[in-house]
């Protein structure tokens, strides 16, 4: 796992997501970037790249909104806090 620190100054630690999806290709076959989306055990969600040791990487906060778009281009099911989104994305 990782720890990040965002710029609000928040430190982040990918161990204590409460759920992760993987990056997939995009609809258009372009190969997906070395990031994940998650879930933070306080309800937020963030994109952070996958790292290995010598990576000094940032992590992003999303929007609920950012997030269920994301996870809808990647072909993902919303998760119920996000369920609200899919009705409004069909318009």
């Amino acid at each position: 796992m990782a720890s990040f620190l965002m710029d609000d100054g928040t430190m982040i630690d990918t161990a204590r997501a409460t759920q992760v999806w993987h990056n997939t290709p995009d609809e258009d076959g372009i190969p997906p970037t070395c990031t994940h989306l998650y879930r933070h055990a306080t309800g937020t969600y963030y994109l952070a790249p996958v790292v290995n040791e010598f990576a000094h990487e940032t992590a992003q906060w999303l929007s609920r909104y950012q997030a269920a778009v994301w996870l809808r281009r990647k072909g993902y099911t919303l998760p119920t806090d996000l369920a609200d989104w899919d009705k409004a994305m069909e318009h």
